[in-house]
Order: structure tokens, then sequence, then C-alpha cells
């Protein structure tokens, strides 16, 4: 704005300003640092331990089976748990028993850790396909700024 200023006094008052000595301090400059850059864009692009996620998810799925299971049948009653029943139609030897407990915390821990691996892998997948896209596309751009500057 200050250079349109003076460009502005320069032909309205007929001023002798040069335009070009305005604000060329070292203050002024902007400056785009690329450590900046890369640490406000690391926490999305981090690639995820699929082990670790796994594990993690395992140990939810495992220890949220067996608790569910173990509070049916320690509360009791004519009918304890029919529709937790279900598992037992994916997990084989798994019933709402204390040894069925320990059946579903297997299952659920061996289902938990597939699962949470599965995601990583395939959020690692397509966070590199991203990046492949992104890094091509700014090729192009870049290249074509080229072509237009020849």
């Amino acid at each position: 704005m200050q250079t349109g200023i003076v460009a502005a006094r320069n032909i309205v008052l007929g001023e002798h300003n040069d335009v070009w000595s305005v604000n060329t301090d070292e203050e002024y400059h902007e400056v785009v640092r690329e450590d900046v850059l890369e640490a406000a864009a690391a926490p999305a692009l981090v690639k995820l331990d699929r082990v670790a996620l796994g594990l993690a998810l395992a140990a939810v799925s495992g220890l949220l089976v067996f608790v569910a299971t173990l509070a049916l049948v320690l509360k009791g009653g004519d009918i304890v748990g029919p529709n937790l029943g279900l598992l037992a139609q994916y997990f084989p030897g798994y019933g709402v028993t204390r040894f069925g407990s320990f059946v579903g915390l297997a299952y659920g821990t061996l289902v938990g850790f597939i699962a949470g691996w599965s995601f990583a892998v395939l959020r690692n997948a397509l966070m590199l396909v991203c990046m492949v896209v992104m890094y091509r596309r700014t090729q192009r751009v870049v290249l074509r700024r080229l072509l237009d500057y020849l």
C-alpha cells in the first residue's frame, strides 16, 4: 500500500520518489520457513503404527467382551444375555458363562488386533496415495508456470 501511495504522489503531485525503495528493510520481508510448515503438517501426515493400534484395539475389545459377559453372568436371572449370546454364531465355543467370558476375551482380543492393524494399514496406504497425488499436482503446476514463463 505504501508503494501505491508513493506512486500516486509521484503522478498527482509531480514528486520524484523512488517507489522501489519503499519498505526495503529486512523486517518487511515475509519469509516462509520450511520447518514451520513441516511442524504444522506433521500431525496430519504421521504414519500410524500398525502393531500399536492393533494392540490397543485388541486390549479394549477383548476387555469389553470379557466384562460384558462376566457382568451378565454375575447378574444372573432366568434369561442371561440373549443378545450377547448371538456372538456364539461368530465365535465358536463362546457362551454367556464364566468360561465363555474368557473365550470372549480371546476372540475379542484377536478381532480387535486384526481390526486395528487393518485400519492402520489402509489409512497409511490412503495417506501415501494422497501424498503422491499432491506431489504430482505440484509438479504439474510448477511445470505449467515454467512453460508459461518461457
